[in-house]
């Protein structure tokens, strides 16, 4: 057991420790009290502590939103973090061809020393971009969503015993190609991460296999909730200037997420909702659900998704509905 710890140690590991799940309950590094409740000292699983990537790559991050962006794959954040999702279908009898992506990928200056203590503020620049088009033969092809955004996410990371919480904002530039137009903006979010085990928060309940399995879990289940804001100026209201007004908009991520390691696969539905008080389409929501098959288990960099969109964009504010088996990565 020392000698994993002195592992993670190594790979910067920050306190105070804390876990996050995998696959593999039974290799957490953890201390348990005979007397009182298990604590967990070890940020990452024994499995995945020795890291099989070299060190260049720590401070790359790639994520389906920008929301996560500040977070490396150590931190609480991750295990509940959005992937990046590349999707295509082909119908041959319609022949109608479905393409779609959604990926933010970043670079944190703060951490881009791989020999240094690991740093509680981030600097992440990145580029995202999220599109959806339907071509069929002979017919102009039909888009749902197509924009890229490019921004600097300053991020605060705050570590406690059970405790972490995780504030950034980002200003960006976006330039959405569906209605030509270009905002100059600054997307900030909250995210608390409640470590406890008996009241998570954006973390899990591990129902356990049993008294003969204490380390390993069935089921581990979770609410996720976070607070965020926009705040966006147009720059070109591009060819719908009567409805593209600067706007500045409240609201939340919620909803909740569940791993199970028989079936290595993670579930989530979460509801992004944001009221406006300045602007136009004051009210948007929009709803997404995802099944993810882990091709690496313990790790969970990449998979195979089935998820299903319904709701306006928050970037954009574009209607979206659709059905998508995706491949899916995050790191």
């Amino acid at each position: 057991l020392r000698s994993e710890i002195d592992v993670a140690g190594q790979n910067n590991v920050g306190a105070p420790y804390h876990g996050t799940p995998n696959f593999d309950g039974d290799r957490w590094l953890s201390q348990v009290d005979p007397n009182g409740p298990e604590k967990i000292i070890c940020s990452t699983p024994a499995s995945f502590a020795p890291e099989t990537l070299p060190a260049f790559f720590d401070p790359f991050r790639v994520r389906g939103t920008t929301d996560t962006l500040t977070s490396d794959r150590t931190s609480a954040a991750f295990a509940t973090a959005t992937p990046a999702t590349i999707s295509f279908n082909y119908n041959g009898l319609t022949k109608t061809r479905t393409d779609a992506f959604q990926i933010a990928v970043g670079y944190d200056f703060l951490n881009a020393n791989p020999t240094a203590v690991k740093n509680d503020n981030s600097l992440v620049g990145y580029v995202a971009g999220n599109r959806n088009v339907t071509i069929t033969a002979g017919l102009p092809s039909k888009f749902s969503v197509e924009y890229a955004d490019l921004g600097l996410i300053w991020g605060h990371t705050y570590n406690s015993d059970n405790f972490v919480n995780i504030i950034s904002a980002s200003p960006h530039y976006l330039i959405d190609t569906m209605d030509d137009s270009r905002l100059f903006g600054i997307h900030a979010v909250e995210q608390p991460i409640f470590l406890n085990q008996n009241l998570p928060l954006n973390y899990y309940w591990f129902i356990r296999a049993g008294q003969d399995h204490p380390d390993q879990y069935v089921i581990a289940i979770g609410p996720l909730w976070d607070l965020r804001a926009d705040a966006d100026f147009y720059t070109d209201r591009g060819n719908q200037p009567s409805t593209n007004l600067d706007y500045f908009r409240l609201g939340s991520r919620f909803g909740v997420q569940a791993q199970i390691p028989m079936l290595r696969s993670t579930m989530s539905v979460a509801d992004t909702w944001m009221s406006g008080f300045s602007g136009g389409q004051n009210r948007l929501n929009d709803l997404q659900a995802l099944w993810t098959v882990h091709l690496d288990p313990q790790q969970q960099y990449f998979g195979l998704s089935f998820g299903y969109k319904i709701g306006r964009v928050e970037a954009t504010g574009q209607r979206e509905q659709s059905w998508l088996v995706s491949l899916t990565g995050k790191y």
